[in-house]
């Protein structure tokens, strides 16, 4: 970058996962009007060979990162922010609707539900119509519960905790490498500054640079 607001820092760990392919780390300068900048990585690969002549860098064999990919990222991105919210309330609603039918039937909660085997609660719902509860008529025969799924799903924070205590876990957290989530939007949408927004745009030329 040439703008003067972004150094190269090189003292960044090679990012995991990627095979041949090193991180190059712009870390943001104060920005005297308060503004706030962001740390950006780029990630280069073998693709990409820089050379230097005569004090200038000439860069070849670069992969370029056409308009159709990045919409098609754009697009992918915001069907499954509202694919997300639209299942999210389709779980909600789900919940609350299975809720209800079992508590009809006698049971305090779902976790109730959810420790039972398909033929030990059929058992149970057996035994209690009539008695707990009763079905209406034109709903017999009508409908059938079904396992969807089965799992053992221990709570391992909370048996940390139990075990070596909140000191142990508070130090594994904290040694925890963060990770980053990231999305592409339209840079019509993003606010200017924004922390977590870094519009992509061309390197600007270099001051004396001939076009």
């Amino acid at each position: 970058m040439t703008d003067g607001k972004l150094r190269l820092r090189r003292d960044v760990p090679q990012c995991g996962g990627l095979a041949g392919a090193s991180a190059d780390v712009f870390a943001a300068e104060p920005d005297p009007r308060g503004e706030q900048l962001l740390d950006i990585v780029l990630i280069s690969t073998q693709y990409h060979q820089t050379q230097m002549e005569g004090g200038m860098a000439k860069q070849m064999n670069l992969p370029v990162l056409t308009k159709a990919e990045l919409e098609a990222a754009r697009m992918a991105c915001a069907n499954c922010a509202v694919a997300s919210k639209m299942m999210a309330a389709a779980e909600k609603e789900k919940s609350g609707a299975l809720a209800q039918i079992f508590f009809k039937m006698g049971f305090l909660n779902m976790d109730e539900v959810k420790c039972l085997e398909p033929a030990a609660l059929a058992d149970v719902i057996e035994r209690r119509v009539g008695k707990a509860f009763q079905l209406e008529p034109k709903a017999f025969a009508e409908f059938a519960v079904v396992k969807t799924s089965q799992g053992k799903y221990p709570k391992w924070k909370a048996e940390l905790l139990s075990i070596a205590g909140p000191a142990k876990v508070a130090e594994i957290e904290a040694e925890t490498a963060t990770q980053y989530s990231y999305t592409v939007i339209e840079a019509a949408a993003s606010a200017p500054g924004a922390a977590g927004v870094f519009v992509l745009a061309p390197e600007p030329e270099a001051k004396g640079r001939k076009k």
